[in-house]
C-alpha cells in the first residue's frame, strides 16, 4: 500500500482500528469479524447530518465514501447492520463539535 493512499490521510487514522476502509484501495481484499469496529465515516454518512460532517473531511476523501460507501456496506453484513443501526442516532462528530463550542478543547 503506497504512503500516498488517500486512507492515510483521514483525520482518523491514527486511532482507527476499522478493519475495512472505504479510503483503502484494497478495501475488497480485507474480512471482518462481528465486534470489530466500523468505519467510522461509514456510520456518520448514514445519519441526516452527513451533509454537514462531510465538511470535516477533504473533498475527495468524502467523495470516495460516498462513492465507495454503499458497495462497502452491500459487501459486509457486520458493517450494514451497524450502518443501519447508526442511521437513527444523532451524530458523534457534531456532538463533539458541539461539545467543544461549548466547553472549550479538552483538557489532558
Amino acid at each position: 500500500m503506497s504512503l500516498d493512499s488517500p486512507m492515510y490521510r483521514c483525520p482518523r487514522f491514527e486511532r482507527c482500528a476499522a478493519p475495512i476502509c472505504p479510503l483503502d484501495a484494497d478495501w475488497r481484499k480485507r474480512s471482518m469479524l462481528p465486534g470489530e469496529p466500523v468505519c467510522a465515516w461509514l456510520l456518520e454518512a448514514a445519519k441526516p447530518s452527513w451533509g454537514v460532517v462531510k465538511a470535516a473531511l477533504a473533498e475527495d476523501l468524502a467523495q470516495t465514501i460516498d462513492r465507495v460507501g454503499p458497495e462497502v456496506i452491500a459487501t459486509h453484513g457486520v458493517i450494514r447492520r451497524a450502518v443501519t443501526r447508526a442511521s437513527t442516532g444523532a451524530s458523534k462528530v457534531l456532538s463533539g463539535v458541539k461539545l467543544r463550542a461549548k466547553h472549550g478543547p479538552v483538557q489532558a
